[in-house]
């Protein structure tokens, strides 16, 4: 058994003071599985930027009215391990107030920074890490519910689902490596309008390296291997 405890104020001089804090509990129910539960509050104020960055007229004004973000989060999960494999399983709910994004009105273009007043991330998450036929190996995959509870739209950016597949391996002196990450589709705006649709994306890189002792070695990556056009921002190159 374990318990875990965190409290703690954040002060803000333009904002005041917020209690926050964690609690998270864990035990073994055999030697290879435990279960876990945890709850937290977090709070976030919107940056300098956010409040101030200058306008950019006609396409983006400041918000100096932006209210700081406060989230509670909950989550239970499962972790098993046998040997060097390892599996666990989270089921999370984070609802946040005031969640501090960008809203671009889908007719005039003009983008300014915005109050979510109440938002809802909720999901499961499963990864695994061990080796297989002599590759040491990863994965992780995340499948959630982002919305505005007011509206019930996606939130902007995020994708319902999401993950990546890894392996790497030893050669004497030479590490390769290969990984597939994934995503689904997501909008850049506030209210999924059609034409901010980004479509989902499966990206191929590569790792290698060499090591010349074991203070020393050069490393190289190729990214997005296969070439795939895809947006994280719309409009912006990746």
């Amino acid at each position: 058994h374990n318990l875990r405890v965190t409290p703690g104020q954040e002060r803000n001089s333009e904002f005041g003071g917020q209690d926050t804090g964690s609690i998270g509990y864990g035990f073994h129910l055999t030697d290879a599985l435990r279960l876990r539960a945890g709850a937290g509050t977090a709070f976030k104020a919107p940056t300098f930027n956010d409040l101030y960055f200058p306008d950019f007229p006609p396409f983006f004004f400041s918000n100096p009215n932006l209210r700081p973000e406060r989230s509670r989060n909950r989550e239970l999960g499962a972790d098993y391990r046998s040997g060097d494999r390892q599996l666990a399983l989270t089921v999370f709910q984070n609802d946040i107030s005031d969640l501090i994004t960008v809203f671009t009105d889908p007719a005039t273009f003009v983008s300014t920074g915005q109050n979510l007043s109440q938002v809802r991330i909720e999901g499961v998450e499963v990864s695994w890490r061990g080796t297989l036929w002599g590759w040491q190996t990863r994965a992780q995959a995340t499948l959630q519910s982002p919305r505005d509870e007011t509206t019930g739209a996606q939130l902007r950016r995020r994708a319902k689902e999401y993950g990546s597949i890894g392996v790497e391996r030893h050669f004497g002196r030479v590490r390769v490596g290969a990984e597939v990450v994934g995503s689904g589709e997501r909008y850049d705006s506030t209210n999924e309008a059609p034409n901010t649709r980004m479509h989902g994306y499966g990206l191929l890189n590569l790792t290698a390296a060499y090591a010349f002792s074991r203070d020393w070695s050069i490393n190289a990556r190729w990214n997005n291997v296969l070439d795939r056009d895809y947006e994280l921002n719309q409009f912006f190159n990746t």
